[in-house]
């Protein structure tokens, strides 16, 4: 859990005191470490074509299969036009909005900052912005709020960013909202952004300019799964999508392994790495992470409170790498030119999970699991009204659940004329109206309520501008660029009657004067 969602919870303050620092620490999640040596991982690197394999399955020894499956299960109604509102009525960071950043992520490196310091500042604990030179690579992370919040904490970091070019212009890089004089963008030798064939030679870049390495690396890259804008502006956009919340996890396997790649080529000895992942319940994920924790001192699985609590996203925190690290980048490496056209790695190497590792791992992916579980059904008892015909509903609320219970009371209820087709749409639909049912019927909504302005006093960072005081701030601007204007005018004005002045004296000094005429004396 995120530490934060204790300290701005809603409470009653004469009743319930505010958390302890033991409190906090408590709820923090577990780091995992090896111990001992470090293995020496032998390359099994197996490979199977998408028609073959078009996903893998989750690992029971890291998951509850059975709960895993209910909540993709949950997850296939979401769409549809009340989605969005039932998912943000189900959130209470939902209004956290994006602070001074371009999007919602700048919010959230600020929150990983805060708790884990990856900047070194402690989330600007003490103050906004900190002096002295930082180094960073952001990968995978346009537009750019990962760099756009780090040029603002550490004022005179340099970096190094790569992101992928695509047809949507809103998914490179905003430059206009970046200090493009501490950012250099580079977009590989082929000029796509493609972190898969270009990791090599950003690598090559980066350690060109900063030999020893960089401070930190961040990772923000993923795959859509839901439609970008409004919720209900393209059904079958969403209805498609939606399908491929269950693909979320094995379609950014490669791109985690080539930010992984980028991390331990780039890194300082000693520093951090931040990458954003999802449902990581399959052996290749399992793997992917094992090797991460055998090139850093530590791995954590982090969900940070500003990230929507229904979706799959976490983020791992790995802290302090260690200085050689070329054995597993040289499988990494293989495992990336094993992919091909229409063709997925699917195993990395044959050494055995330990005991330990396979632990920890599962008690990750079971809080989020159960987070998602429980949140998904938030977010359907809001939308049932929109699921179950009215009719049904009404039944429900009172109490029959079982669809003989129902088809009976609709034969009382539902004119003749209407009650076969009322029957057969009901018996037809009943497999997706079943998890709607139970969860009206056994489900408890409970959302938490959150002071969001706390959240933005414990992570340091500017709070949202009301709407309506930045309307009155965009109208007094209005008013002062036309006062400028104004007086700009006036000043142009000014100077060219000055001018005139000047040319009308120059003439009347030019022309010879007349001499006074002197009276004759006597």
């Amino acid at each position: 859990m995120d530490p934060t969602q204790l300290l701005i919870e809603i409470r009653n303050s004469f009743t319930d005191p505010e958390p302890t620092k033991e409190q906090l620490q408590a709820v923090l999640p577990t780091p995992y470490s090896l111990t001992g040596d470090l293995p020496l991982l032998t390359s099994d690197i197996q490979t199977a074509s998408e028609e073959t394999v078009p996903n893998l399955p989750p690992d029971s020894r890291i998951v509850d299969v059975d709960q895993y499956e209910y909540v993709q299960t949950l997850k296939d109604y979401f769409e549809g036009p009340t989605f969005e509102a039932a998912r943000n009525a189900a959130n209470p960071a939902e209004n956290l909005r994006r602070s001074i950043f371009m999007d919602r992520a700048g919010v959230k490196i600020a929150n990983i900052d805060a708790v884990y310091n990856l900047t070194s500042t402690y989330g600007g604990i003490q103050k906004w912005r900190y002096d002295g030179f930082s180094s960073f690579v952001d990968i995978a992370s346009g537009p750019g709020a990962f760099t756009q919040y780090l040029q603002w904490r550490l004022s005179e970091s340099m970096g190094v960013g790569m992101t992928l070019k695509t047809d949507d212009p809103s998914l490179d890089w905003k430059t206009n909202l970046l200090e493009e004089n501490r950012i250099d963008i580079y977009y590989g030798e082929d000029g796509t952004g493609n972190l898969y064939t270009n990791w090599k030679s950003l690598c090559e870049y980066v350690l060109s300019n900063y030999p020893l390495g960089v401070n930190l690396v961040t990772g923000d890259g993923g795959f859509e799964v839901a439609p970008r804008g409004k919720v209900s502006s393209d059904p079958e956009r969403l209805a498609a999508l939606s399908r491929q919340y269950r693909r979320q996890e094995f379609l950014s396997s490669r791109l985690l392994l080539t930010q992984i790649l980028v991390a331990i080529n780039c890194l300082g000895t000693g520093f951090p790495f931040m990458v954003k992942v999802f449902d990581t319940v399959t052996t290749l994920s399992a793997q992917l992470i094992f090797i991460l924790a055998c090139c850093f001192k530590d791995v954590i699985i982090f969900k940070p409170i500003s990230s929507r609590p229904a979706n799959a996203e976490r983020y791992i925190i790995c802290r302090e790498k260690i200085k050689d690290t070329s054995s597993y980048s040289a499988l990494l490496d293989a495992a990336n030119e094993a992919y091909g056209t229409n063709r997925n790695v699917t195993n990395l190497f044959s050494n055995p999970l330990t005991d330990a590792f396979l632990k920890w791992l599962r008690e990750q992916n079971q809080l989020s699991v159960t987070r998602q579980e429980k949140v998904s059904s938030d977010i359907l008892f809001l939308m049932a009204k929109s699921i179950l015909p009215p009719e049904v509903l009404s039944l429900v609320q009172e109490g029959y659940t079982e669809p003989t219970e129902i088809v009976k009371r609709l034969e009382e209820r539902v004119p003749a004329n209407q009650l076969k087709d009322t029957v057969t749409s009901f018996m037809t639909n009943y497999p997706k109206y079943e998890a709607v049912i139970r969860i009206l019927t056994t489900h408890k909504l409970e959302i938490p309520s959150y002071d969001l302005n706390k959240a933005f006093v414990i992570w340091n960072i500017p709070d949202n501008p009301l709407r309506e005081e930045s309307r009155c701030l965009k109208i007094l601007s209005r008013a002062r660029e036309r006062d400028e204007r104004r007086k700009e005018k006036r000043e142009e004005e000014r100077q060219r009657e000055k001018g005139k002045e000047r040319i009308v004296r120059k003439s009347r000094e030019g022309k010879p004067r007349k001499r006074a005429l002197q009276k004759p004396q006597g």
